[in-house]
């Protein structure tokens, strides 16, 4: 299953002279999710040509997914919009609980999400009632 039955819809807009390109797709909270998220993510940005930011981009995407899929136990919207060379990866659950940094052992599989996201991403935030 993964994405659900709106599918990903992708749209170009002017404003002011400037092309945005947006992509919205809503993924179910499934396992499998934050796999296909990482590959419509990939696919998008290679059709944008702008498959140089798509590691990093991923690894974030893939981070956020996972988190919805986990802790919010929620389906998850994911928005990307690009305005030339910076893009914004947006994912929204449907948690009341906002993201919490955890202490993780060395060992531990898992906790280190936010961390990454606060290291890698030019700029991160959290948003209710979006």
């Amino acid at each position: 299953m993964g994405l659900l039955p709106t599918g990903p819809r992708k749209r170009v807009r002017h404003v002011g002279g400037e092309s945005i390109r947006r992509l919205r797709a809503e993924f179910a909270a499934e396992p499998r999710s934050p796999q296909l998220t990482r590959h419509l993510l990939r696919d998008t940005l290679h059709g944008w040509r702008l498959p140089h930011l798509d590691d990093v981009a991923m690894l974030l995407v893939s981070e956020l997914a996972t988190n919805a899929v986990l802790h919010a136990r929620t389906g998850f919207l994911l928005e990307v919009e690009q305005r030339d060379e910076v893009i914004r990866v947006s994912v929204y659950d449907c948690s009341a609980a906002g993201p919490a940094r955890r202490r993780s052992g060395l060992d531990a599989g898992t906790g280190r999400g936010i961390g990454l996201v606060e290291v890698l991403a030019s700029a991160w935030g959290t948003a209710r009632d979006v």
